[in-house]
């Protein structure tokens, strides 16, 4: 027998999709969030794109704060996935 994961069936096609939806499933479970409740995550890659997919597909509203160099086409894809983008500089972290 020969098991695969194939991670490009996730949502977003990452790796970080099962992450991100173990971690809002678990914080349900703990009662630590309420459906429509707003989920934060700092991130400069995939884990942001992750959280913005799957907590749309729960119906939160999602904040990502990334730092201002990252690429146009990253932040468009978060803000594409119905995210708010918070940009923030070398200078403030």
């Amino acid at each position: 027998s020969v098991f695969v994961k194939s991670e490009n069936l996730n949502m977003t096609g990452s790796v970080k999709d099962r992450m991100a939806l173990h971690i809002l499933r678990r914080a349900y479970e703990r009662e630590k969030i309420r459906p429509g409740a707003l989920v934060i995550e700092a991130t400069s890659g995939n884990t942001g794109i992750s959280f913005a997919a799957i907590g749309r597909a729960l119906g939160h509203p999602v904040a990502i704060f990334m730092p201002d160099w990252m690429s146009h086409e990253r932040k468009n894809l978060m803000r594409s996935l119905g995210a708010q983008v918070h940009l923030v500089s070398h200078g403030q972290g």
